[in-house]
């Protein structure tokens, strides 16, 4: 019964994860102001949204939290893009594998689910089984290819804290290229 309310949630959730990058880059950067901007202004659309939505039904409100989330990546998004003169372009080159890789477990974990939900097992069962395989295809398109899900920059560093393991724990950390890498990091 939920499941109306948790898709437009879900959907929102990676545009958060993102946001949570944007505002400490403009910190970082000094520009404090950029981010305020557009939070004020996404905060007056946020409250006429929410107003408009709740009357509709929770269903409604939770499709308009994720427009509101995808507007507020947008400006905030955009505020990075003009500030560091980059390209949105390289933004979604830097986010191509998480996203193809989100997709394909989505894709695959719908598909686990609509073949037992033709067998009738329970619904925990055929949560935890949808959760494996998705557990089970992130985990493992990071352990044959970090550098295509995470980005070579990413691979670098996750090989760096890899590094700095303990000797037993390694082996769950993938490894992504190192070489080469150093100079490219060092530059940006």
């Amino acid at each position: 019964g939920a499941a109306p309310l948790l898709v437009p949630l879900a959907l929102a959730m990676p545009l958060y994860a993102i946001l949570a990058l944007a505002g400490p880059v403009l910190w970082a950067a000094g520009k404090v102001e950029l981010e305020l901007k557009v939070q004020s202004v996404i905060a007056v659309v946020a409250f006429v949204v929410f107003a408009g939505t709740s009357r509709v039904s929770v269903v409604c409100l939770a499709w308009g939290v994720l427009s509101v989330y995808a507007l507020r990546f947008v400006g905030m998004t955009g505020q990075i893009v003009r500030h560091l003169k980059i390209r949105w372009l390289d933004i979604g080159i830097a986010l191509r594998g998480g996203a193809a890789i989100g997709l394909l477990t989505a894709a695959l974990a719908s598909g686990a689910d609509n073949l037992m939900n033709r067998t009738g097992l329970p619904v925990m069962l055929r949560l935890a089984v949808v959760v494996l395989v998705a557990s089970a295809i992130v985990l493992g398109s990071l352990a044959i290819a970090p550098d295509a899900v995470l980005g070579p920059h990413a691979g670098f560093v996750l090989s760096q804290l890899r590094m700095m393991m303990p000797q037993m724990l390694r082996r769950f950390v993938p490894q992504g290229r190192i070489a080469g890498l150093a100079g490219g990091i060092s530059g940006t």
